[in-house]
């Protein structure tokens, strides 16, 4: 891993004095005064300032354990996207331009010869006619800084709650109206400093009165120290029948310089103990009964963990003027044995993803003590599970992923949605359906690499289970 990291800095580092040595070559062509000496000292100091910082932040990248770190790299990544992005657009642009001068100079000289011209290679290269085409671009990179900026700004903390019913005449008739939240990707150590943000997130959840709470993996980037002040904020987050989460690939701590095999395992301990307290219940290929046959209680493993959360009944939320959903204790089970199936189960795997990311996820052990034809609920961090094992080897109803973040870039309109990250996860954000079998996947809360979103904006997912004949 160490190697790994090393060679990608450097890479970035040799990215970006290619990258500026073309773009100011560019500049000399296009722009007369970009020769003074200010203009060249502020030119290139920004490359030294980005050049040192990486040098600094590649020291630390798989040692630090300052909850802090991530946030301050992720901003430090947003404004080398926000330089650099603009740069390699004009970069391809100006090589474009000269490779274009190149072929187009010996046709030049032959027509140079007959109007008794003379145009020297070198002045043709930095003027000449096709001069504009670097220019060109120059709106598209000003766009582009703006944008990225913008995401920092403004798109990373601009939290949306969507809704979805997702029918299916699996459901027990007395859950018709059974509402989920899923949330996903926190990564608290990319948020410090941002309490405020996610304190709004709890009210956001806290205001739909949900009967269950879901978290679908990666809580921290690497260490569970990243978690530190945040548990009682998270434990504001209220459910009627209990909060429910797995691990993401995040939360293994793999992409940290361990000491030890020891420190590793002690990192997970600490990290299993922040989602208790944090109220939720985390699922390790394990499932939770959740049954509302009288006695309204959530159990994993036969614990009881439902009717512990103090929030109203859903007749005061009726009362209140909010949206009524059908009673849950209708007498019409249409076609259900009386109370006796009048449960679903909520069914949770360790990470599995495809190469190069672990497969701990076990679903056989995981659905091993639901009844074969339960409405069943499985949390899978990578979607790409759905494909390579749920679809084919059970019976799962729905099943709630993350993991792709969307990209934290992309376009999503209800008819029309695309972002580069559906070239590895075809499965990448939003409701997928084969008959009566879902896979859900929420592009997460928090945010890797870049601290901003690029119109895939945050998201608290309201599902409604809906009961169809």
């Amino acid at each position: 891993m160490k190697s790994q990291i090393r060679r990608i800095f450097l890479f970035f580092t040799t990215f970006i004095i290619i990258i500026d040595a073309i773009t100011f070559s560019g500049f000399l062509n296009d722009f007369s005064w970009s020769g003074t000496i200010p203009a060249v000292l502020i030119y290139w100091i920004i490359p030294v300032i980005f050049i040192t910082s990486l040098q600094l932040y590649g020291r630390k990248f798989l040692a630090s354990n300052r909850p802090g770190f991530f946030a301050g790299f992720y901003v430090f990544a947003g404004y080398f996207l926000a330089f650099y992005i603009p740069k390699l657009f004009y970069t391809v642009f100006i090589l474009t331009e000269y490779t274009l001068k190149i072929i187009a100079y010996p046709v030049t000289r032959i027509f140079s010869n007959f109007l008794n011209a003379n145009f020297p290679f070198g002045e043709f290269m930095i003027g000449g006619p096709l001069n504009f085409i670097s220019l060109i671009v120059l709106p598209l990179s000003l766009l582009s800084f703006i944008v990225i900026l913008a995401g920092m700004a403004f798109g990373r903390f601009n939290f949306k709650v969507r809704h979805m019913g997702i029918d299916s005449p699996y459901l027990p008739s007395h859950f018709d109206g059974f509402k989920l939240i899923q949330i996903s990707d926190l990564h608290l150590g990319s948020l410090y400093g941002h309490e405020d943000k996610i304190l709004k997130v709890v009210d956001l959840i806290n205001r739909e009165s949900p009967d269950i709470i879901v978290f679908t993996g990666d809580l921290v980037n690497n260490l569970a120290a990243e978690a530190e002040g945040w548990t009682e904020i998270l434990n504001k987050m209220k459910s009627r029948y209990g909060n429910f989460s797995i691990l993401g690939n995040h939360d293994y701590g793999e992409y940290y310089n361990w000491p030890s095999e020891k420190a590793r395992q002690e990192n997970m301990n600490d990290l299993l103990a922040v989602h208790k307290d944090s109220g939720f219940t985390v699922l390790l290929n394990q499932s939770a009964r959740i049954s509302l046959n009288g006695q309204n209680e959530a159990t994993v493993n036969g614990i009881i963990t439902g009717n512990l959360q103090e929030i109203p009944s859903r007749e005061a939320d009726d009362a209140e003027g909010n949206e009524q959903v059908p009673s849950q204790k209708s007498n019409d089970d249409k076609g259900d044995q009386q109370n006796s199936n009048q449960e679903i189960f909520i069914a949770g795997v360790e990470n599995w993803g495809l190469p190069p990311f672990k497969q701990y996820g076990d679903l056989k052990k995981a659905l091993k003590d639901i009844p074969e034809k339960a409405y069943t609920i499985l949390l899978s961090h990578d979607p790409s599970h759905w494909d390579a094992e749920v679809l084919n080897k059970s019976t799962v109803n729905l099943t709630l992923s993350g993991h792709t973040h969307g990209m934290q870039f992309g376009i999503r309109t209800k008819k029309f949605k695309w972002s580069p990250v559906q070239m590895k996860y075809p499965r990448w954000i939003g409701l997928y359906q084969q008959g009566y079998r879902y896979l859900h996947v929420n592009p997460g809360l928090g945010y890797i690499g870049y601290a901003g979103r690029i119109w895939i904006p945050p998201e608290i997912s309201v599902i409604t289970l809906k009961k169809t004949t």
